[in-house]
């Protein structure tokens, strides 16, 4: 959630050229997806001793220790590549979006009227 609201506020502070913002949000977001995977790929191998998981639950879980780590690093997996199937859907639509504007000619500026 941290890395969806720096990509959201980086796409606000361009808000002026709205291809730009968009073209911005796909990018970081496509990103964040590619980051996810890795995350996903990467979690049967990661000691389940150093996940917030364990940090959480240590206390009430009393199995083995084979049997935690499969535990955990499937759910991690699970989670990681669930969020990044929603970020990748993220993306796609808003490179779709970035694409249109760019083809109807919306995307130099923001004209402002003045008081």
């Amino acid at each position: 959630m941290f890395g969806a609201l720096g990509i959201w506020v980086m796409s606000f502070g361009l808000i002026t050229w709205p291809v730009v913002a968009l073209r911005m949000a796909a990018i970081l977001t496509t990103l964040a997806v590619v980051i996810l995977v890795y995350k996903a790929i990467e979690a049967p191998n990661r000691p389940y001793r150093r996940t917030e998981v364990w940090i959480m639950l240590r206390e009430s879980l009393d199995l083995p220790d084979v049997m935690l780590q499969k535990l955990i690093s499937e759910a991690l997996a699970d989670i990681f590549r669930r969020y990044s199937i929603y970020g990748a859907t993220l993306a796609s639509g808003l490179w779709i979006t970035a694409g249109v504007l760019w083809l109807l000619g919306a995307g130099a500026t923001i004209e402002y009227s003045a008081w």
